[in-house]
C-alpha cells in the first residue's frame, strides 16, 4: 500500500492562455445580428417582422399586468388549452377596445382625452386607462323583501358618455339594466 501524500505539500496552480485561432474566428462574427427563420421571406422582410416584435411583447405585458394573469397549476391538457384560449380572448377584447377608441377618436378629430389620473390627457388610451377612468362608475340597487325597489347607475359623467360613444356602447346599456342583472340565474 502506498502512503497518502501530505495534504499540505500539494500545491495547485491554474494557467491559461487565449485560444488565438478560436478568438480570430469569433471576431469575424462580431457585430453580426443573425436571424434564423423557416420562412421563404426575404432577409429585409424577416428583419422588419422581427422589429415589430415589441408590439407582440406589449400584448404579453398587458396579459401579465393589466389582465392580472397569474400562474395557474393545471394538469389536464384540455384545461390548459381552455384557459389559454380564455386568456387569448381577453387579450383580443382588450386590443379591440383600444383599436376602436383610437379609430373613433381619429374619425371625430379628438386628439386626446383627459382620462388619466389628475385628469391628465391620453393621446392613445389603453384598456388600463379606460378601466381606471371607469373605476367610480357603479350600479346601485335597493332590494327590500327580495324585491328591487330602486336601481341606478352612479358616477357616469359626460366624459364617460363620450368614451362610451367612442367605443360604440349605446347609452341604452345603462338605461335597460334589469334588477339583479348581475346575479346568475339557475334554470
Amino acid at each position: 500500500m502506498l502512503p497518502w501524500p501530505d495534504p499540505h505539500s500539494i500545491k495547485h496552480r491554474i494557467e491559461w492562455e487565449p485560444n488565438k485561432p478560436v478568438l480570430a474566428e469569433a471576431s469575424k462574427k462580431d457585430g453580426i445580428f443573425p436571424l434564423i427563420t423557416n420562412t421563404a421571406l426575404e432577409a429585409c422582410e424577416v428583419l422588419r417582422k422581427y422589429k415589430s416584435q415589441p408590439f407582440l411583447e406589449k400584448r404579453m405585458y398587458t396579459k401579465k399586468t393589466v389582465l392580472q394573469v397569474a400562474p395557474v397549476f393545471l394538469k389536464k391538457e384540455k384545461r390548459i388549452e381552455a384557459i389559454l384560449f380564455l386568456y387569448f380572448v381577453a387579450l383580443m377584447i382588450v386590443s379591440l377596445i383600444e383599436r376602436k377608441i383610437r379609430m373613433n377618436m381619429a374619425k371625430a378629430s379628438i386628439e386626446k382625452l383627459p382620462i388619466l389620473p389628475q385628469a391628465m390627457n391620453s393621446k392613445k388610451p389603453t384598456w388600463n386607462n379606460i378601466k381606471y377612468f371607469f373605476r367610480n362608475v357603479h350600479y346601485s340597487e335597493i332590494i327590500q323583501d327580495r324585491v328591487s325597489i330602486q336601481s341606478m347607475v352612479k358616477g357616469l359623467s359626460d366624459l364617460h358618455k363620450q368614451i362610451n360613444r367612442l367605443l360604440d356602447v349605446p347609452s341604452s346599456v345603462y338605461k335597460n339594466l334589469q334588477p339583479s342583472w348581475w346575479q346568475f340565474k339557475y334554470s
